[in-house]
């Protein structure tokens, strides 16, 4: 009977302590501010006016004596920043037919203030949150909630790498998996075949390829330096996918290829090729193996992003 690739005992991510890796999370308030004010954009409205203020939107004449700084209908909006802040805010509260002089650029110039545009600014409502359609959020602080988590999803991502990277190589440490030399070399002849695949899309043919050729493309210099990667992340796949498949079943999920064509399409778009013709670079029993890879990496993601976050004032 032969013997097939599986994982013989399995140690949980939920057993890896990442105390150490725990940070306290950062918000740009900033921007979740500036996100949530554009929301009310679409209903700003406009009128004619005859004072500036803070958002106003203005048509302006400069003189001076310096040609180089003549200005014949400037449209400027007052907070914008186009004209610098002192300028700006000289401009607030002056009225149409209004006539000043500023230090703007080093040298002093005359403006006359030609035309103005009011701006109105309603409250943000629920009704406006429900029309962006975004699931799940149908008020106002329901969408300052989803903008928080989405900032706080952001910085967990640029920070968490050296996390989630541990918490993968503690359960395979940790694990037993049973690797076949059959399933290892299927996996570098599907990845090596997925490259000369893609270096004949690009003219060029993968096993004669130059370190010049190589240089930008993928970090090895030969063809045999590409296969001893290949090799080596190879191992690292099969490990991968076992440990996936085995949660999938374990938490009764199913991972199917529902979504090969799809795949094929999307990656091939950029090649200008058909999903057809990247089919041959890209077999569906591989696509498969780099499913059940994801599902396993999401899963730790997540473990990670649950535990990741100083929140108590005393956790040091």
């Amino acid at each position: 009977m032969a013997v097939s690739s599986q994982v013989l005992s399995y140690y949980s991510f939920e057993q890896v302590d990442i105390t150490r890796f725990r940070i306290r999370p950062e918000i740009n308030r900033q921007k979740v501010e500036a996100e949530f004010s554009r929301a009310v954009y679409p209903y700003i409205t406009w009128t004619d006016g005859t004072e500036l203020y803070a958002g106003d939107y203005a048509v302006l004449i400069i003189r001076s004596d310096n040609p180089k700084l003549c200005r014949s209908g400037l449209k400027v909006t007052i907070g914008a920043g186009l004209l610098g802040a002192e300028f700006e805010k000289a401009l607030s509260g002056k009225k149409v037919g209004d006539s000043f002089s500023v230090l703007w650029k080093g040298e002093t110039v005359f403006v006359t203030v030609e035309s103005v545009k009011n701006r109105h600014k309603p409250e943000l409502s629920d009704d406006m949150i429900a029309a962006l359609n975004i699931p799940d959020v149908k008020t106002v602080a329901a969408y300052q909630t989803h903008l928080e988590k989405k900032e706080l999803d952001e910085f967990f991502f640029e920070h968490s790498r050296d996390a989630v990277g541990y918490v993968l190589k503690q359960v395979q440490a940790n694990s037993s998996i049973l690797v076949t030399e059959a399933d290892w070399n299927q996996t570098v002849e599907w990845s090596v075949n997925r490259l000369a695949a893609l270096a004949a899309m690009d003219g060029m043919e993968l096993r004669t390829m130059t370190p010049e050729d190589f240089r930008g493309r993928i970090p090895v210099k030969s063809y045999d330096e590409l296969v001893v990667l290949m090799q080596r992340e190879a191992w690292e796949s099969v490990r991968m996918s076992l440990l996936g498949e085995y949660l999938a079943k374990q938490n009764g999920d199913t991972i199917n290829a529902d979504g090969y064509e799809t795949f094929l399409t999307e990656a091939a778009a950029p090649w200008g090729r058909t999903a057809e013709e990247y089919r041959k670079a890209y077999p569906e029993a591989y696509y498969l193996q780099n499913e059940y890879c994801d599902y396993f990496r999401r899963a730790v993601t997540a473990y990670v992003r649950k535990n990741y976050f100083k929140e108590e004032k005393n956790e040091h």
